[in-house]
């Protein structure tokens, strides 16, 4: 368990009782998947991050306590909430996603999208703009429903499902496609790693993310109600 998760757990037990909401559920189990800087897991197993800190915060704030459960990418995640094996996800609308689960209204933050490519690249501004070019794409990420308009012009397009960020531009760097399509935060972290070649980026627009809530659970809007006033008394 993380020091700062520990403290607002701690912070649980100080309250006085008659003050404290009762989470609407027990123990809320949340679906996570490697996406650095939000939410990623640590060298030491625990989830970290800055969506990681913000829930502590509010779970802390709505009297709940929580406990993260990691999966390989978005479609896996995305399975468990459906199927009840997770109650809670932090993500983008997605049009597959929004009659399944319960959306909130609040944005806990905003994802910009990113074409990457070489400096001598032509910007391409959208789908229509890389016929007859290499792009790789991450493996589980639908890009709020943007990888729809790629796939139907998959004979046009050279189309790499990477297996990760880092492979996405461990592939441009090798100059085995000419773009990547992916968002800053983790473009970001792999970066920072350190790149061989010039790289700069086309934007493609910006996405914000929500809580999910699971329908199994036997009152979903109530634990969606009570998350979304903590994150207004936490984030005014």
């Amino acid at each position: 368990m993380s020091v700062r998760r520990a403290t607002a757990i701690f912070a649980l037990w100080l309250v006085p009782a008659s003050l404290l909401a009762a989470c609407p559920v027990s123990n809320v189990r949340v679906g996570l998947f490697d996406f650095p800087p939000l939410y990623h897991l640590s060298a030491t197993g625990e989830a970290e991050g800055q969506l990681v800190n913000l829930l502590d915060e509010v779970m802390a704030e709505a009297g709940c306590t929580w406990q993260p459960r990691f999966f390989t990418d978005t479609p896996s995640a995305g399975k468990s909430i459906f199927q009840g094996s997770v109650d809670l996800m932090m993500a983008i609308r997605h049009p597959l996603m929004e009659p399944r689960v319960f959306y909130g209204s609040l944005p806990l933050t905003q994802l910009e999208l990113n074409l990457y490519h070489g400096p001598a690249t032509p910007a391409a501004h959208g789908p229509e703009g890389l016929k007859d070019k290499r792009v790789a794409v991450i493996r589980g990420f639908g890009y709020g429903g943007l990888i729809n308009q790629l796939l139907p012009a998959a004979a046009a397009i050279d189309l790499t499902v990477a297996q990760s960020h880092s492979e996405a531009f461990s592939l441009l760097f090798q100059n085995q496609v000419d773009y990547v399509l992916d968002y800053r935060g983790p473009s970001d972290a792999v970066l920072a790693t350190g790149s061989p070649v010039p790289v700069t980026w086309t934007p493609w627009g910006s996405e914000d993310l929500f809580f999910l809530v699971s329908k199994h659970l036997s009152d979903p809007p109530a634990l969606l109600q009570a998350l979304e006033q903590a994150l207004r008394r936490v984030r005014p």
